[in-house]
C-alpha cells in the first residue's frame, strides 16, 4: 500500500473517532440535563439524601457500611458550581485524539521516507543512515512528543508539505491553550496564554450558543457547541493536511 493510501486511512479513522468522541460526549451531556429535572423534584419534594455504601462482612452476616451521603440540595449546589466538568472531559479527550492522529502520520511518513527519500524530504533530514527503522521512530516520536502542542501542527505541515487554512491554524491553537490551562491552571487565563497566540481574548462557544469572550484572569467554559466546534475544527484540518 503506498503512503497516501495509508495516511488517507489513518485520516479516516481519525474521522471516525471524532464523530464517535462527539456522540460520546452528546450522549452524556443529554441525559445528565435529563437527570436534572429529577434531582430539582426530589429537592421540592423531599430533600432526602442519596448515598453510597460498600460491602462488608460482620459477626452477623454480611452488610453494606455507607462510605458517601449528601443531600440533593448539596448534590445540586456542587453540579451547578462544576457542570463544565463532563464537556471538559470530552474537550480533553478530543485534544488526545488531535495528538495521536499527529503522531500516526509521522510514524508513516518516517516509514515511507525511510524506504524512499525522495518522498517527504523534510521528515527524511531527521533520519538517520547509521540507525534501524524503529531507532528513527523512537527518536523522531520522542523529539516531536517533547515540542509545545501549539508548535505540532507547524511541524506536521512542513514534513507532509501541505498548508492548512491560517483561521484554523489559530483555532487549533486557542484549543490547545485552552486544554492547558484546564489541566494546569484551573481553566484561568494568564497574561501569557493570550500573548504567545497574539490575541486579547480567547473565544469560546457559551451554553447559548454565542461566541464569548473570556480574558486574562477569567475561567474559561467549555460548551457542548464548543465540543462540537473542536471536532469540526480537527475535521476540516485532516482534510487539508491528507487531501484526497
Amino acid at each position: 500500500m503506498c503512503g497516501l493510501a495509508e495516511l488517507q486511512n489513518i485520516r479516516n479513522k481519525f474521522q471516525f473517532d471524532l464523530r464517535e468522541w462527539f456522540n460520546k460526549a452528546h450522549s452524556f451531556v443529554a441525559i445528565n440535563s435529563l437527570g436534572i429535572d429529577i434531582v430539582q423534584d426530589e429537592i421540592n419534594t423531599h430533600n432526602s439524601f442519596y448515598s453510597f455504601a460498600v460491602p462488608i462482612s460482620t459477626s452477623l452476616g454480611e452488610s453494606l457500611a455507607e462510605i458517601s451521603k449528601l443531600q440533593y440540595s448539596e448534590m445540586f449546589a456542587i453540579y451547578l458550581t462544576h457542570k463544565e466538568v463532563i464537556t471538559e472531559l470530552f474537550y480533553g479527550r478530543i485534544i488526545q485524539l488531535w495528538y495521536d492522529f499527529l503522531n500516526q502520520i509521522i510514524e508513516q511518513l518516517v516509514k515511507v521516507s525511510f524506504i524512499d527519500s525522495s518522498k517527504y524530504p523534510k521528515i527524511h533530514e531527521k533520519i538517520s543512515p547509521i540507525k534501524t527503522i524503529d531507532e528513527n521512530l523512537r527518536i523522531i516520536r520522542r523529539n516531536f512528543d517533547n515540542s509545545p502542542g501549539v508548535d505540532k501542527i507547524d511541524k506536521v505541515e512542513e514534513y507532509l508539505g501541505q498548508k492548512i487554512d491560517e483561521n484554523l491554524r489559530l483555532l487549533i491553537k486557542v484549543a490547545i491553550t485552552v486544554r492547558n490551562l484546564l489541566e494546569h491552571n484551573q481553566g484561568v487565563i494568564r497574561d501569557r496564554d493570550l500573548n504567545v497566540l497574539n490575541i486579547t481574548a480567547i473565544k469560546l462557544i457559551n451554553e447559548s450558543c454565542q461566541e464569548h469572550d473570556y480574558f486574562i484572569d477569567q475561567k474559561v467554559g467549555i460548551s457542548i457547541y464548543e465540543v462540537y466546534r473542536l471536532k469540526n475544527i480537527f475535521y476540516h484540518t485532516s482534510n487539508q493536511l491528507i487531501p484526497n
